[in-house]
């Protein structure tokens, strides 16, 4: 109580258990990256029982269709051809913002992966 109150506290140090925590997230990923390198992407998830589609990151593909049909001239919640399974726009018109990027189906994994990061 004193080392507080005289302001000679020692710096906080992450606690065992968080450091515990982290090395098994970090080892989790580890080995999910070796089995994607070894055995493929689909056929990894399919390990657990997880279903996967392709191309990958498919609902990220629906943004960068969006931008596509909007350069079109198109209104993707009508018709959006660039969705590479025609599936129409039903996100928050927010995500419009992103036409002004020149977002394409070429940048999905960038844009899948910079969220992943963020989040």
């Amino acid at each position: 109580m004193s080392q507080i109150i005289s302001g000679t506290q020692s710096p906080a140090r992450p606690s065992r258990e968080k450091s515990v925590l982290i090395g098994v997230g970090v080892a989790g990923w580890l080995v999910i990256g070796i089995l994607f390198v070894l055995y493929g992407y689909g056929q990894t998830w399919r390990l657990w029982g997880i279903q996967s589609r392709n191309p990958f990151f498919l609902d990220l593909r629906l943004i960068a269709g969006m931008v596509q049909t909007l350069h079109m001239g198109l209104d993707p919640t009508l018709q959006n051809p660039g969705d590479p399974r025609g599936r129409l726009f039903n996100y928050p018109r927010v995500w419009y913002l992103l036409a002004h990027t020149g977002l394409s189906q070429a940048d999905t994994l960038s844009l899948g992966v910079l969220l992943i990061v963020l989040f």
